[in-house]
């Protein structure tokens, strides 16, 4: 049996069943965003309140996800810094809120550097199937 690429709704069903209003009971119910300061699989390291002064995990409802033109992408910010960072982030991580050790998806983001305290831009994190297997899914 030879089976070709996944149907563009075949892509969005199975989606559909980790992320957004219909995520199936396997999914996390929330998510904490963690940023990371290199490639979390290989020696990244999550930021730090000590390092970035108001750093915290903001809590994503699952069911906040949204499908936009066959991604799932939510809109997450950050909380307010109150001085500024000595870690620079490039990576999101999306953690389940129940057992944060676990890691639900990655992405790269642009980088976050933290000069002064004051607000952060918003983060979107974007979910999809790539043909292409080296691009993963992205925040920005």
């Amino acid at each position: 049996l030879m089976a070709g690429p996944l149907s563009q709704s075949a892509r969005e069903k199975s989606l559909a069943n980790d992320f957004g209003p219909t995520h199936g009971a396997n999914s996390p119910t929330q998510f904490l965003l963690a940023l990371y300061t290199g490639h979390p699989e290989f020696g990244g390291v999550e930021l730090n309140s000590t390092d970035c002064p108001g750093y915290a995990r903001p809590t994503i409802n699952n069911t906040a996800f949204a499908l936009v033109d066959g991604r799932f992408e939510v809109e997450v910010t950050p909380a307010n810094a109150t001085g500024a960072w000595t870690q620079v982030a490039d990576y999101a991580v999306l953690l389940n809120a129940t057992t944060p050790t676990e890691a639900w998806d990655y992405a790269p983001i642009q980088r976050v550097q933290v000069n002064a305290a004051g607000a952060l831009t918003p983060i979107v994190f974007t979910v999809f199937y790539s043909d292409d297997a080296t691009t993963p899914s992205v925040a920005k």
